[in-house]
């Protein structure tokens, strides 16, 4: 990428009380400047103030190697009168067309991958439950006395209905026995042990599956309408 320097004068200060070192009798101007620097996205001016002495009326730069000690003195005494000069940042046209081009192609990075490669869900729960349905909620354990067990969130999934009798698996992750964040867990591997539930409720954003006995509970908020890692 091409990248360009260049001063920018924010003051010319006479100095033929000065003696030129390069060209004697030859006057010089104090020139004081800020650095830009500008490539096709951006451009950008230093707060800090240089100083440079040239030659009149050629513009000729002399070497800083060559200042004396009055030059010095008196480039430092007008630099410390100079007000205090702010960083400039700006991005050019092509700039903005090239960051709207990166969130652009982000996006299509983030919300255009196959459906299969993450997992989808959504809040409507008032559908007829089938085998297979994926859901994500809260579950409890119970003792027969009523003692909690376990307790926690987790993925479980439907493996059959009969009738009024609806099959559960329950994740094999769950928040209450792993350390794990909820929106973390695994929606695609299940444990062995079936619970066999009855809806005990059903409304358009939860349904409450327990087993007869009310030793176990799943509470879906969520469906997962696709497959995901």
């Amino acid at each position: 990428m091409l990248i360009l320097f260049r001063k920018i004068d924010i003051a010319h200060i006479t100095a033929t009380s000065l003696e030129n070192p390069a060209s004697p009798g030859i006057p010089m101007i104090l020139a004081l400047y800020r650095t830009e620097v500008k490539t096709a996205f951006y451009k950008t001016s230093h707060k800090k103030v240089l100083p440079e002495y040239r030659e009149v009326p050629s513009g000729k730069r002399i070497p800083k190697g060559k200042w004396t000690g009055e030059m010095k003195i008196f480039a430092g005494e007008q630099l410390k009168q100079q007000p205090r000069q702010k960083t400039r940042f700006k991005i050019t046209i092509a700039g903005w067309i090239f960051l709207l081009l990166c969130v652009a192609t982000l996006g299509l990075i983030v919300f255009d991958r196959p459906a299969g490669n993450r997992q989808v869900v959504f809040n409507n729960l008032g559908e007829q439950v089938r085998s297979g349905d994926i859901y994500f909620g809260r579950f409890q354990q119970m003792t027969p006395g009523g003692l909690p067990v376990r307790d926690g969130y987790a993925w479980f999934k439907v493996t059959d209905v009969k009738a009024d009798t609806v099959m559960i698996v329950l994740g094999k992750e769950t928040t209450g026995d792993h350390n794990v964040p909820a929106e973390e867990l695994s929606g695609t591997v299940f444990s062995d042990s079936i619970y066999k539930t009855t809806i005990r409720e059903q409304k358009g954003y939860t349904i409450d599956f327990r087993t007869r006995n009310s030793e176990m509970m799943f509470v879906a908020g969520k469906k997962k309408t696709s497959s995901g890692k």
